[in-house]
């Protein structure tokens, strides 16, 4: 008994010999460190960002965009073939070397192309569904595009904004389903057929993605479906219906939504999508909608008055908006300005970590030069049309985004 007891000691103290003088299993502070580095930021963002329609490839930069989103016409394709064609070198036609020169500084390239229909009266709102010999040809528009500019861009998104009133919608003919899908869904299944066969068939287009149309009935549907005609509400599904099956992104755009609105979207649309998910246009004018009608305040009219800047009275924010086009005003009012129409500071990081949990992998916010459209102006990095002077950089959607 006593040598069994001799023996445990010996073990016990051996025991303890090995965990007071190696230290190999006490973590070091180092470790302790990159621990807490890896453990997970709840309030982290990893989701890649862009800016839609900038084509300076110097703010690009400074921004740390990963993306740009560029939407064009067949028209301004054809266009721009016509010019190749008639012997014109490539760096000499500015709407075409920029994706080139956008390409070489490293910032990736989403191209969507419209087929807007010139017979409706209203080009800029109705795309056409081609038929005949001019859906022929509008394929070839697809062909050549890729053949030209394959390997500078690494998303086609199919359409722009199809089923409410956006840029690139559809007559109500085009988007009834007769049984065999509609007129619309049938002809983006025609271009995903050709650029599929175009990648097939060119190793230097393996690199090529696929974007949905976005259905821009989608806030419509989810606060007042009451208010959506049953064959937009159909369509709506219809379109989520090609993405989920034919491309590999599915396409929504984020701008008019509040943080609280944007949860109850995401809720909406998880059990409806099954591809990963890109916002193409997102921002904030949700809270500037209401700001549109009101006279200018008394503080802005001051501050105005205080820059030397003459502003009419009785106008409203729009209209103020509407003169600063014709007659640009300093970067310090219209900052003003944007802060009085109810921007929150920090939402660009808030709705992408919402949209980068709901499975949103590229964000590209709606950012780019002023486009004379008040409301969305209002959210623009750059005041290019409203502010005088080089200087039209405006902070604090330069900051967050930059800090993204």
């Amino acid at each position: 008994m006593k040598t069994k007891r001799f023996i445990l000691l010996v073990l016990l103290a051996l025991c303890f010999s090995c965990s007071t003088d190696d230290n190999s299993l006490v973590p070091t502070q180092n470790e302790e460190e990159e621990e807490e580095q890896q453990q997970e930021d709840p309030t982290s963002v990893d989701v890649e960002k862009g800016v839609y329609a900038l084509r300076d490839v110097d703010k690009l930069l400074d921004l740390e965009a990963d993306w740009i989103r560029i939407l064009v016409k067949d028209t301004d394709l054809i266009a721009i073939f016509n010019q190749l064609d008639a012997g014109i070198d490539l760096e000499d036609i500015p709407d075409a070397y920029e994706l080139v020169q956008i390409h070489d500084a490293g910032v990736k390239i989403i191209v969507t192309v419209r087929w807007p229909d010139q017979a409706s009266g209203e080009p800029e709102l109705f795309d056409r569904v081609p038929m005949g010999q001019d859906r022929e040809n509008s394929l070839e528009v697809v062909r050549r595009t890729l053949a030209e500019f394959g390997t500078y861009f690494d998303i086609f998104s199919v359409q722009n904004e199809v089923g409410g009133l956006g840029p690139g919608t559809y007559f109500e003919k085009d988007m009834v389903n007769t049984g065999n899908g509609s007129n619309a869904v049938n002809w983006w299944i025609d271009i995903v057929n050709t650029v599929n066969e175009e990648i097939a068939a060119n190793p230097d287009l393996q690199h090529i993605a696929l974007g949905s149309p976005v259905p821009i009935a989608l806030k419509a549907m989810v606060f007042d479906p009451g208010s959506v005609p049953a064959v937009n509400q159909d369509f709506f599904f219809e379109t989520i219906d090609f993405g989920n099956n034919y491309t590999d992104y599915l396409d929504f755009h984020f701008n008019r939504y509040t943080l609280d609105e944007t949860d109850t979207a995401l809720s909406y649309l998880a059990p409806l999508v099954q591809k990963p998910m890109i916002s193409t246009e997102w921002s904030e004018v949700a809270s500037a909608e209401g700001y549109m009608g009101l006279q200018n305040s008394d503080q802005l009219l001051d501050l105005a008055a205080d820059l030397n800047y003459t502003i009419t009275p009785g106008m409203t924010n729009e209209k103020l908006i509407h003169y600063m086009y014709t007659c640009p005003g300093p970067l310090e009012l219209w900052e003003f300005m944007v802060a009085e129409s109810g921007y929150v500071e920090g939402f660009i990081a808030q709705s992408a970590l919402k949209l980068e949990q709901a499975n949103f992998e590229i964000l590209c916010w709606n950012g780019g030069p002023q486009a004379r459209e008040p409301l969305f102006d209002l959210r623009k990095i750059y005041a290019t049309s409203t502010v005088s002077g080089d200087d039209n950089t405006v902070s604090v959607f330069f900051n967050e985004f930059k800090e993204l």
